[in-house]
């Protein structure tokens, strides 16, 4: 383009003439440069005459990023790009459609575009003249270093904060979303209430649509088989009632007897040495693939209750791993049968940690193990290789909480005994986000987590979090996005790029006091898991204080974002009431009324904050870490 060119002219290849992924790559980097230059943009016909951004898809561009070929398995599944442009000349290149967007976004964030957080206020958007847009050089080649890049819905959230995070997570190299249960009813319904089925339904609809639109890979349910086998409706981790038909429905026998675990089907298990059981599970995983072809990778979990399996003589000689595996292979077996191609997520979790020992996987290629180490506390992060501490006996029933020690163990053996794609589904930003007030810790743990995973034989994470985890910025979640794209990228100088861009020229006075809070926590081990560190630091709270109330009473900072005050002044006001539960706890007093405050503050959150912060996982894991009852399911 030369410097008096007010136009710019964007073609698409003529293959792609027909691929929805594609044309919304188009779309939006017509719209992104029309906003960044003022100039007008067109969309032309490949081959028209004339200079233009041309638009493309190669499987081969690995070839490109890596210097030699692609070393994973399908373009489909893995992500590579290549951007050579001047101006408004070039190439855009994608491995596939998913990846052409991601390339896109690349390429604009090159030209000066930050997407810090989901939504608007999130959006950083730099302005280039015509002449400054026509200087410009962008070379680069790049492939996703892991391949599974996503988040789960989790916490309390309405369906605009899950659209923003579905369109958000292309834009900084991600590539799946996951709904739990059959619609992610209980996480709308945190939100908005009561909640019919039908609209959950539809919400779900509406997020397929948005992730359809981008390529994602879509993963779905994990949560309620067995309630659907027991012959309930999944709809959460409600209560409910057999009406007296315990000793007909497959549940398991667990101290003698069998019945709702808790009451609660979602957390009950079934018996598995029952064909009835397993062909009843069966029947409902093949169903729901039959109808729900939109989603990629179906989550093939047990309940969701610990030390509930069944313990009647024919299940009990065998471990829990070893009947799913049995469980597994029938599943697949149908959907083979009936030609769905779906992919099946496979758990490790609770006593399923306890590899199996029986038999084998028969068709791995439509497996994807997870590794889901729900009882890790963040104190350390995951190795540079494997462990080679055996795994403890499978104690039953009454095991323990599995330590991190423990963790690894289970995955390094589950790894031999399954050799298939895979990823981690972990916790980071579900609780112990809300021990680290300026999430500096949890963003070194991430780093090597992410830097670690291929080596531990887990090709990616999905982030199984609360939705609105930016408080008081976005910085820990958008690192892990770019980590999981490049693990390479000095952390450093991503945070302080992104810093920058959140709290412009105030960016040094914010950061070394959001560092600073989070120094005070660590020195003392506080973790979500372990209140006692509260009742052994009787200094926490007054050095929460004296730090909250130097940055407050000094005012905004000179040269503050606009709008950013308002987060950060929430944010530590929040903390000094967090303080006063922490010195009500170290004192030996209830510390029921200091929580009440905290989450009559917490209610009071500003409108401009909604999809930032999340009142309801906040109040709740801060309650339960308070009173000393930690429990994912409380």
């Amino acid at each position: 383009m030369n410097a008096t060119d007010s136009v710019i002219r964007i073609s698409i290849a003529a293959e792609l003439e027909t691929e929805q992924v594609a044309h919304f790559a188009v779309r939006e980097l017509r719209d992104h440069l029309r906003r960044l230059t003022g100039a007008t943009v067109v969309v032309v016909p490949p081959g028209t005459r004339g200079a233009a951004l041309s638009l493309t898809v190669d499987p081969d561009v690995g070839r490109l990023a890596a210097g030699d070929a692609f070393p994973l398995d399908t373009p489909e599944r893995d992500d590579a790009i290549a951007i050579d442009t001047t101006g408004g000349v070039g190439r855009i290149v994608g491995r596939n459609p998913r990846s052409l967007l991601i390339a896109v976004y690349r390429y604009l964030r090159e030209l000066g575009w930050r997407w810090l957080r989901p939504g608007v206020d999130g959006e950083h958007r730099p302005t280039l003249t015509a002449d400054n847009f026509s200087a410009t050089t962008v070379k680069l080649t790049e492939r996703a270093s892991l391949r599974h890049r996503g988040i789960c819905i989790e916490g309390s959230v309405s369906l605009t904060e899950v659209i923003d995070l579905v369109e958000w997570l292309p834009k900084v190299g991600m590539n799946t979303y996951f709904v739990q249960f059959i619609d992610g009813g209980p996480f709308l319904r945190n939100w908005y209430g009561e909640l019919s089925e039908s609209a959950a339904r539809r919400a779900r609809d509406r997020i397929v649509a948005a992730a359809q639109e981008r390529g994602l890979v879509f993963h779905g349910v994990g949560h309620g088989w067995t309630t659907a086998a027991i012959g309930l409706e999944s709809t959460g981790w409600d209560t409910a009632s057999l009406d007296g038909q315990e000793s007909s429905a497959p549940i398991a026998e667990v101290n003698g007897v069998r019945e709702l675990w808790g009451g609660i089907p979602t957390n009950t298990e079934l018996c598995y040495s029952d064909p009835k059981a397993r062909q009843r599970f069966t029947d409902a995983v093949v169903s729901y693939a039959r109808t729900h072809s939109e989603v990629d990778i179906l989550h093939i979990w047990l309940s969701d209750g610990n030390n509930n399996h069944c313990e009647c003589q024919n299940c009990a000689p065998r471990r829990p791993s070893d009947w799913y595996v049995d469980l597994l292979n029938e599943i697949d077996a149908a959907l083979t049968t009936e030609q769905l191609p779906t992919r099946l997520a496979v758990l490790a979790y609770h006593q399923l940690l306890w590899a199996p020992r029986e038999g084998g996987i028969i068709n791995p290629d439509r497996m994807i193990f997870m590794f889901a180490p729900i009882t890790r506390d963040y104190r350390e992060s995951l190795p540079a290789a494997p462990t080679n501490r055996p795994m403890s006996p499978y104690p039953g029933n009454s095991s323990p909480r599995v330590e991190f020690d423990e963790l690894l163990s289970s995955l390094r053996d589950w790894r031999e005994y399954l050799d298939s794609d895979s990823f981690n589904f972990d916790y980071h930003f579900m609780w112990q986000y809300t021990m680290d007030p300026g999430m500096t810790r949890l963003a070194r743990i991430i780093a090597d987590d992410l830097r670690h995973s291929r080596a531990l034989g887990l090709n990616g994470l999905v982030s199984c979090q609360s939705q609105r985890t930016f408080l008081p910025d976005g910085m820990a979640v958008a690192l892990m996005a770019q980590l999981l794209w490049d693990a390479d990228t000095d952390v450093d100088t991503f945070r302080a790029d992104h810093h920058a861009h959140e709290y412009g020229e105030a960016a040094p006075v914010v950061v070394a006091h959001l560092e600073r809070l989070s120094e005070i926590v660590e020195a003392v081990g506080l973790n979500q898991r372990h209140p006692e560190t509260v009742a052994a630091s009787p200094g926490l709270a007054a050095a929460l204080r004296t730090e909250l109330r130097d940055f407050l009473d000094a005012g905004e900072p000179a040269g503050l974002r606009p709008g950013a005050w308002i987060a950060l002044a929430f944010h530590d006001e929040l903390w000094l009431r967090m303080a006063d539960c922490f010195e009500a706890v170290a004192t030996g007093h209830d510390p029921e009324t200091a929580l009440a405050h905290f989450a009559s503050y917490a209610d009071t959150a500003p409108a401009q904050l909604q999809s930032q912060f999340d009142t309801h996982n906040v109040t709740r894991t801060v309650a339960r870490f308070v009173r000393g009852s930690w429990s994912h399911h409380s």
